[in-house]
């Protein structure tokens, strides 16, 4: 049935092994008028067979299946059919492992298996038509919620060359390992660096210390004041907003609550705009892969601050959304793989370095 707001209908997919799973899946589709359940499948290799022929707007995608779970049919859905895919499985938590693993190849989110019921509304219920609902305003379908407009207003560039370099990422749909693969190439001593990538809350902490394990620099979810500093990485606490402020000749962050921006929260362009006032033309900005086109406003503001920004290449992104959106706004000084944009973040630092010393 479409939605009477706006006329479209999201076509959404079931891959489950499990029935009373599947039930439960098909009750919540049926409570939403613009969802349309047009096929389900037992398990990742039908459903990789099913996106083939028929692709849907978004797919309820199982992890724990027999002949292929949900990890490996996202990967290669994304690689042959690509479209929205929100995991939905018993246990979040404790198949955190193979969520990080889905979202690296594409997956926008996760979130519990509601449980089939009689009647009344499950929590897990509740949440799964929030996210889904969540990913169609991401594209475009389904109620128009009221936007808060604060994170889009123009914000004037005000740093001095005198301050520190600082290095501010966004990322979405598949950036957990192209966020991995950029500071996995940086050596310890990278300036201060912001990351928003669009994760579940609960999810950006155990993500930080798994970078930070794997990483020379530190890596951690960033918390309300803590210091920007060389050689450290802060990433914006899922379900909280992330910007960056002036703490005296240093940088620190604000993370606080309150409605998405861009739809997202946190917002790349939340970030990137209060860098783009706080640091200006001592930053780099960087947009990988994902969906939609958060960051990409922001990205603008930074460029025409005077930083140095760069998007990842279509080639090589699992999604480019936010990385063409910016693009097109003229907010790119620079498009590169992924493979190469570590070597683009350090060459321009060192070029810098040097004009700073006289050096040409």
């Amino acid at each position: 049935m479409p939605d009477p707001q706006n006329g479209q209908v999201m076509r959404v997919a079931i891959v489950n092994d499990s029935p009373m799973a599947v039930e439960a899946l098909r009750r919540v589709v049926a409570g939403v008028p613009y969802l349309d359940l047009v096929w389900t499948a037992v398990d990742g290799a039908e459903a990789v067979a099913k996106c083939s022929e028929n692709a849907p707007d978004l797919i309820l995608m199982d992890l724990i299946m027999p002949v292929m779970d949900g990890v490996e049919a996202t990967k290669k859905i994304m690689e042959s059919s690509p479209c929205a895919i929100l995991v939905v499985t018993a246990s979040v938590g404790r198949n955190s492992a193979r969520v990080y693993e889905a979202m690296g190849f594409g997956a926008l989110d996760a979130t519990k298996t509601p449980a089939l019921q009689p009647d009344g509304v499950s929590e897990a219920h509740r949440a799964l038509v929030e996210k889904i609902e969540s990913i169609g305003q991401l594209l475009r379908i389904g109620p128009t919620k009221p936007r808060f407009t604060t994170g889009d207003q123009k914000l004037p560039p005000i740093a001095e060359d005198s301050f520190p370099q600082l290095l501010a990422i966004g990322a979405s749909t598949g950036g957990t390992r192209a966020i991995e693969q950029v500071l996995l190439n940086l050596p310890a001593d990278v300036p201060g660096t912001v990351i928003v990538q669009h994760m579940p809350e609960g999810f950006t902490a155990t993500y930080a210390e798994r970078l930070n394990r794997l990483c020379a620099m530190e890596v951690r979810e960033a918390r309300d004041g803590d210091i920007v500093a060389p050689g450290v990485a802060l990433i914006a606490p899922g379900g909280e907003h992330m910007m960056l402020r002036r703490s005296g000749s240093r940088y620190s962050v604000q993370v606080k609550a309150g409605p998405p921006v861009s739809r997202h929260r946190p917002s790349v362009n939340v970030l990137f705009r209060s860098v783009a006032k706080h640091a200006a033309r001592n930053a780099v900005g960087v947009i990988l892969t994902g969906m939609g086109d958060d960051g990409a406003k922001g990205l603008l503001d930074m460029r025409e601050a005077g930083a140095y920004t760069i998007a990842q290449d279509e080639e090589s992104s699992v999604v480019w959304g936010m990385p063409r959106v910016a693009a097109e706004l003229g907010a790119i000084s620079d498009v590169r793989s992924l493979n190469e944009i570590p070597k683009a973040i350090l060459g321009h630092l060192r070029a810098k370095q040097l004009a700073s010393a006289g050096v040409e």
